[in-house]
């Protein structure tokens, strides 16, 4: 085998290989992150909601795909939690928080 080419592995996936590739599953990574799941201070721009019928409440309170929050206040014990939204503060609990997908924003 000459110097330069790869042999397939079953152990590596594919993509390890492939930079593009690569980048592609961090960003679906990023993208399946959920409200629940962000650290005080950690900011976030919302995707979509996995709860049809909560979604409707949330988008009536300004929670609409693509607008950015920030997790602000988390509870002593964790739950609720208040995350800025459309210029207010909303206070969500876990189970609610956990419907929002988001993607992380980097703090570069």
């Amino acid at each position: 085998m000459s110097p330069g080419v790869l042999r397939y592995s079953r152990s590596i996936p594919f993509f390890r290989y492939s930079p593009h590739r690569r980048n592609a599953v961090t960003l679906i990574t990023q993208i399946m992150s959920t409200l629940d799941t962000l650290t005080e201070g950690q900011s976030a721009t919302i995707q979509s909601f996995s709860d049809k019928f909560l979604s409707l409440k949330l988008i009536e309170m300004g929670c609409l795909p693509g607008e950015t929050v920030k997790l602000s206040y988390v509870a002593p014990l964790g739950d609720p939690i208040a995350i800025e939204v459309s210029g207010y503060m909303l206070s969500l609990r876990k189970q609610e928080a956990s419907t929002v997908q988001v993607s992380l924003i980097s703090e570069n």
